[in-house]
């Protein structure tokens, strides 16, 4: 709001009466000793150039199956987590929630349940099911939203992995109703968040890692000029 205030006395904009409120709504919050987590942010000229290495590592990411048998410490952890936050969402709702386990009783019973990892579960020792909270949406015209949201955290999430050199492998949770809440009760996860994907990740072994490739389609294909 003092972004919103500063703005509009640079273009000699008089906001009137509501300027007022404002102003007396942002000296309120003074007095009270609140101090704003938000508000703007200035991004620099280098930050949106074009960088080649950023363009490397994205066309560089691959799906890994095979992991260490070992636990993601939580300094590493945090650090996904924190590259995940920046993830965007509509109308910055961070509807997103990120599910760890490490537990391999847990992992077990939550990849049997997926269906889709049988090749490799066992190498499975740490698991995310990513998920988002239906009650950040209202009405028929957001029932998609969640997905889309969802979707976003999770693609953060791998590219986040690859990032700190840890593998990853995003699971599909292509399911019925009754499946996602047994998943939901398995894995101790509200009934109000829409599963999304689980993404298997650790430690790749110390190999050259041979890894599935796909032939993707043509840009042509792939991008209607309109």
């Amino acid at each position: 709001m003092e972004a919103y205030i500063k703005w509009h006395e640079s273009k000699d904009v008089d906001l009137g009466d509501f300027g007022v409120r404002i102003k007396d709504f942002i000296a309120r919050c003074q007095g009270l000793n609140i101090t704003p987590k938000g508000g703007t942010k200035s991004i620099s000229n280098s930050s949106v150039v074009e960088n080649v290495q950023a363009e490397m590592f994205l066309k560089s990411r691959f799906s890994c199956r095979r992991y260490l048998p070992l636990k993601v410490d939580d300094r590493l952890l945090s650090r996904v987590i924190e590259i995940a936050q920046r993830t965007p969402s509509q109308c910055n709702r961070q509807s997103g929630r990120i599910h760890y386990y490490s537990n391999p009783e847990d992992i077990s019973k939550l990849l049997r349940l997926q269906g889709g990892a049988e090749g490799f579960r066992e190498s499975v020792h740490n698991l995310f099911v990513i998920s988002s909270e239906i009650s950040a949406w209202s009405g028929f015209k957001a029932r998609s939203q969640a997905y889309v949201d969802g979707a976003l955290l999770a693609m953060q999430v791998l590219n986040a992995c690859q990032a700190l050199g840890l593998g990853a492998c995003p699971l599909n949770l292509a399911v019925s109703n009754k499946r996602e809440l047994a998943i939901c009760k398995a894995g101790n996860i509200s009934t109000g968040e829409r599963l999304i994907v689980m993404i298997a990740f650790g430690f790749p072994e110390p190999v050259d890692l041979v890894v599935a490739r796909s032939e993707r389609m043509p840009v042509s294909d792939l991008l209607i000029k309109h």
